[in-house]
């Protein structure tokens, strides 16, 4: 084996030990009927801080460096996503966008293909979908790749049908669990996945990119009322 196989199972080890350890956990603050408001408010908000905690020990740090490279570098990037995800995927839109960074959000599957067909080996896909195993993702996936694209994908679990398509995956799924939310759990991941992306291209930005970034923020406030 590899090394980089090598230090991709170390990886999915310790996630595996991570995953059971926050099962364990969830269990011992899962809701039961009769908890007040308080009481359910409390517990979501401890099992979400517990997923952080534990997303910041998943994700793979040389991932996420060269994926924001990938994305500074890339002459143009376009965003897609499917279900759930779509929400984080305009999230990430906006915030690349605001970074000046030359992108587009495409959620409709159609218009995805179409999109990919015009792009060139400059540009960068950036995938976003939990399950890694949808049917459109995955052909549009691997249509990309026949185009020599290059494509990162925020993907749930490891090994899954999508990461064959990928040059750079980061995962983020840390685990399932019956007593809370998953639907909620994946989007905080996700979330703070492009979050933490945004942060280390944010440091790398020269001062034209800065200044493109003011105008854009200058742009947004036209937008609104001004402050009473």
């Amino acid at each position: 084996m590899s090394m980089q196989g090598r230090a991709r199972m170390q990886h999915v080890n310790i996630k595996n030990s991570a995953a059971n350890y926050i099962v364990e956990t969830a269990k011992d603050m899962s809701l039961r009927r009769g908890d007040d408001v308080r009481t359910v408010k409390n517990k979501v908000i401890n099992y979400t801080k517990l997923i952080m905690d534990e997303l910041g020990e998943m994700l793979d740090d040389s991932a996420l460096e060269e994926a924001a490279r990938l994305i500074s570098e890339a002459k143009s990037l376009v965003i897609v996503s499917e279900g759930g995800s779509g929400t984080i995927s305009r999230a990430a839109y906006d915030i690349f966008l605001k970074l000046a960074i030359p992108c587009r959000c495409i959620e409709d599957l159609i218009f995805q293909a179409m999109e990919i067909s015009m792009m060139d080996k400059d540009d960068l896909l950036l995938i976003i979908v939990n399950s890694g195993r949808t049917w459109n993702v995955l052909q549009n996936a691997s249509y990309a790749k026949e185009r020599g694209i290059k494509i990162v994908g925020i993907v749930g679990p490891a090994n899954s049908p999508l990461s064959k398509y990928l040059d750079v995956e980061i995962l983020t799924n840390v685990f399932s669990s019956d007593y809370f939310s998953d639907i909620s759990a994946a989007r905080a991941c996700e979330l703070v996945t492009i979050s933490i992306l945004h942060s280390i291209i944010a440091l790398t930005r020269t001062e034209e990119q800065i200044e493109k970034s003011h105008e854009i923020g200058m742009s947004i406030e036209k937008k609104r009322l001004p402050p009473k």
